[in-house]
C-alpha cells in the first residue's frame, strides 16, 4: 500500500496492524495502546522501543496513560515462541520486571552472548521446561534474523545465523568487518564454505543498531545544497560538508542518485 504523493509506503500485513490493542504480553497492566508513525518528511526523529531499548522512525505503539512505547516487532511477538536455537522446547516471554526478582534468573546470561550482558536487564525469552534448563535469550537476540544478505563479502549466498560455530571447525574465528577475534560459542553470521564470520553488530542495518531505521527516505533542504538528498549511512562520507564532523558509517543524508 503506498501514497505517490507523500511517498509514504507500508506492507500489507503492516496495514492491517489494529489501530489500538489492550492485550499485549509485553504490557500488561491493561492501558490502551495505540498505532503511531514517525514523522516520514523527518526520518532523523526517533521513537524508542522500552522492549528491546532500540530506536525507531517506523511504525510504533505507544500508550495513552503512561509513557510506554514499543515498535512493531516487538508489539507483535507472541508470549511463546519456538527457536532454532534451542529447538527442543518452548519458550516464553518474560518481561524484565519479573526477570529482576528471580535471583536465578539474575545469575543468567543471554544465551547469544551478547556482551555477556545479564538476562534480567532486558525483556526476554526463557525456556518453559524447568527450572534447570538455562536457556534464556534477550528478545532483541531472538528477533535477529536467520540470515542476511551481505553483498558486500558474499555474492553468491546469504550468511547464515550460526549459533555454535565450533561444530567441525577446531580454529579460531575473527570478525571480516572489525577485524577482532570472536567467540565460537556466541551467535554469528558465518559461512563455512567461504570462511566467512561476523558479529551480528557489525552488520549495522540488518542486524545491528539501527536495524529498525528506516533508510532511503529523500529529503529537500536547499539551504545545505540544491540537490535532493537521501538518508542513509554515511559510509561513503568521511566528513559531514557542514559541520566537518566524522560522519563515517553515522546516520545521514547524501545526494540522491
Amino acid at each position: 500500500m503506498s501514497c505517490s504523493e507523500c511517498k509514504y509506503n507500508l506492507h500489507i500485513p503492516c496495514f492491517h496492524l489494529p489501530p489500538q490493542t489492550y492485550s499485549l504480553p509485553i504490557h500488561g497492566d491493561g492501558h490502551r495502546l495505540l498505532l503511531k508513525s514517525s514523522d516520514n518528511l523527518k526520518p532523523w526523529e526517533y521513537g524508542y522501543c522500552r522492549v528491546c531499548e532500540s530506536y525507531t522512525n517506523g511504525l510504533y505503539y505507544a500508550c495513552r496513560d503512561c509513557q510506554f512505547t514499543a515498535d512493531i516487532k516487538c508489539a507483535c511477538m507472541p508470549d511463546t515462541i519456538h527457536h532454532a536455537a534451542h529447538p527442543k522446547h518452548l519458550l516464553k516471554h518474560v518481561i524484565k520486571l519479573v526477570l529482576f526478582k528471580d535471583t536465578y534468573s539474575r545469575s543468567l546470561s543471554c544465551a547469544a552472548g551478547c556482551s555477556g550482558v545479564r538476562a534480567h536487564n532486558y525483556d526476554c525469552y526463557r525456556c518453559t521446561s524447568s527450572s534447570s534448563c538455562d536457556f534464556v535469550v534477550h528478545l532483541q537476540c531472538a528477533l535477529l534474523p536467520a540470515s542476511v544478505a551481505g553483498s558486500r563479502w558474499d555474492e553468491r549466498h546469504p550468511l547464515p545465523l550460526t549459533y555454535n560455530a565450533t561444530q567441525n571447525h577446531p580454529g579460531y574465528f575473527y570478525c571480516d568487518q572489525c577485524e577482532t577475534r570472536m567467540n565460537p560459542k556466541r551467535w554469528m553470521y558465518h559461512c563455512r564454505r567461504c570462511d566467512l564470520s561476523f558479529h551480528p553488530y557489525c552488520f549495522k542495518t540488518a542486524s545491528g543498531w539501527c536495524r529498525n531505521i528506516k533508510l532511503g527516505q529523500e529529503y529537500v533542504n536547499a539551504r545545505a545544497h540544491p540537490q535532493t538528498l537521501t538518508y542513509q549511512l554515511l559510509t561513503t562520507k568521511r566528513r559531514c560538508d557542514m559541520c566537518g564532523g566524522d560522519g563515517h558509517e553515522r546516520l545521514g543524508f547524501l545526494i540522491g542518485s
